[in-house]
């Protein structure tokens, strides 16, 4: 019986956090990560490691706590804050028909005509 070795990382050039790209991300390896990539609390044996499913980085379980549907995977996961807010616009934008009108044009204000009277403005 040999003891096991314990599992080495070999990092030869990290990859920098793109978040969400719109395809699979690759996954950052947990030996990269000591300290959550959005609030930096540090991991250890009650701060655990959590994989964002949309960029593949590495947060606590408080900054992963958001489930969003990935759209490359089509499965309902977790996702990190920054990632949270890319997918919901992203929801919000598909939501809306590509044809529909947005708001009105704000109109000018005309400087050459007075405001009207209104007997019942009081300056505060």
């Amino acid at each position: 019986f040999e003891p096991s070795t314990p599992a080495v990382c070999v990092v030869q050039q990290p990859a920098p956090r793109a978040g969400y790209t719109g395809s699979a991300p690759r996954w950052k390896p947990d030996c990269e990560a000591l300290d959550c990539e959005h609030c930096c609390k540090h991991f250890g044996t009650f701060v655990r490691r959590h994989h964002c499913r949309a960029c593949g980085g590495i947060f606590c379980s408080g900054c992963t706590a958001t489930r969003r549907r990935i759209p490359f995977s089509g499965e309902i996961a977790r996702v990190c804050p920054s990632c949270d807010l890319a997918l919901a616009s992203a929801e919000a934008g598909a939501k809306q028909p590509p044809n529909a009108p947005g708001p009105p044009p704000m109109s000018e204000p005309n400087y050459a005509q007075p405001p009207a009277y209104n007997p019942n403005f009081r300056p505060t």
